[in-house]
């Protein structure tokens, strides 16, 4: 676990030592919140954490700072007012702790579906006429 001593890492999660080893061994099956905490604490891919498969850290960064790049674009051409607001969130991520890049992927990725979809809709003019 990232170079950390599982005494350490459960202290940081706020779970007891032998919980932690249950989890480590598989004769526990941790929670959704565990799960999420340990992400946000060791910065690791979640994917990775629940199937294994993919990298388990360094997650290709390339592809979460398109996703923002392209969400941006879509913003600006919308809004212009609320490109400040996207300039200082993108700094947040680029910058920002493991926990706020967390938060703000998992914003990014809600919004930029919904922008999607929302301009799939306007695409194929659905709900009304223009």
């Amino acid at each position: 676990m990232t170079g950390q001593s599982s005494g350490k890492m459960a202290e940081k999660l706020g779970i007891a030592y032998q919980t932690l080893n249950k989890y480590e061994k598989g004769h526990r099956t941790p929670d959704a919140d565990f799960i999420h905490q340990l992400v946000i604490i060791t910065d690791c891919n979640p994917g990775w954490l629940l199937t294994g498969e993919g990298r388990a850290f360094g997650i290709d960064m390339g592809v979460e700072k398109q996703m923002v790049s392209e969400a941006l674009a879509v913003y600006e051409a919308a809004n212009p007012q609320l490109t400040a607001l996207i300039k200082k969130i993108e700094v947040i991520y680029n910058d920002g702790s493991p926990s706020q890049r967390a938060i703000v992927r998992g914003t990014v990725e809600e919004t930029y579906d919904e922008v999607i979809k929302n301009k799939n809709k306007e695409d194929l003019n659905i709900g009304g006429v223009r």
